[in-house]
């Protein structure tokens, strides 16, 4: 093997090197942004699960209401 092969199995194995490094780098990036996106998600549900009782409450005092007004007699 002369030193010419050598060299560039050298460079072959920084370049290795370097794309494995920007991959590692790409995957923390990548797992921040998930988790970002993960928390945004859950608080989206708390809201829509809250929205979701309150429409719930809504329907229900609209009934009692109906209901203490005397019903379908009253009408």
């Amino acid at each position: 093997m002369s030193e010419s092969d050598l060299e560039k199995i050298e460079r072959g194995i920084d370049d290795l090197n370097h794309r494995v490094s920007k991959l590692e780098l790409n995957d923390a990036v990548v797992t921040v942004r998930y988790e970002s996106i993960k928390q945004r998600l859950d608080k989206i549900d708390g809201h829509i699960s809250k929205l979701i009782w309150l429409i719930v409450l809504a329907i229900g005092s609209a009934l009692m209401s109906f209901i203490m007004r005397g019903g379908l007699n009253g009408i």
